[in-house]
């Protein structure tokens, strides 16, 4: 049964906003926590930040569920609430990235270009070398925060079908008993 009729852009839009910021604070809160304790990063996002976004989509679609319709969601509700709360997340966090990778960790490029190469081969040639130190050259810290953008916006994408997938599976649950 398809929920309750609610003028769903106007209520779900303040609540996906506030849950997509308390989730940017937190991942910039670890961010942080993380250079400052282990030193120069090599991934634009850590994969706490991603259980970070992952809570905070549940949180804002159960707040959305639980306060505004007061019921049954449907999935349209959930999924747009969800992505909404990922791009707030995602637009705030590459712009941090950028002022992060350009004044609090300098090394940050160069550690992530070097990392992706050692994943991508084993062994590095000095021409590989002098490639590399060309491409970290070239690698400007915007680039480094559309990256960031580009693994949270996946992630929202495609975690809230899974957060409305639980929905579900509790309401059939709980109507079972």
């Amino acid at each position: 049964m398809p929920s309750k009729k609610t003028p769903f852009p106007k209520n779900f839009a303040m609540i996906s906003i506030i849950y997509g910021l308390i989730s940017f604070v937190l991942m910039v809160l670890l961010t942080l926590a993380f250079f400052y304790i282990s030193g120069s990063g090599n991934s634009p996002v850590i994969s706490w930040n991603y259980s970070i976004l992952i809570v905070a989509m549940f949180l804002g679609i159960r707040t959305y569920q639980q306060k505004i319709i007061k019921g049954n969601i449907s999935f349209q509700e959930a999924y747009v609430s969800g992505v909404f709360v990922g791009i707030t997340a995602s637009v705030f966090f590459s712009f941090f990235m950028i002022f992060y990778s350009k004044y609090i960790d300098v090394e940050f490029i160069k550690n992530f270009v070097s990392e992706n190469t050692i994943i991508n081969n084993k062994k590095v040639s000095i021409e590989e070398i002098k490639q590399l130190q060309q491409q970290i050259q070239s690698i400007s810290p915007i680039e480094i925060g559309i990256y960031a953008f580009g693994q949270l916006l996946l992630l929202s994408l495609f975690l809230p079908l899974l957060i409305y997938i639980f929905f579900k599976h509790k309401k059939n649950s709980d109507n079972e008993q």
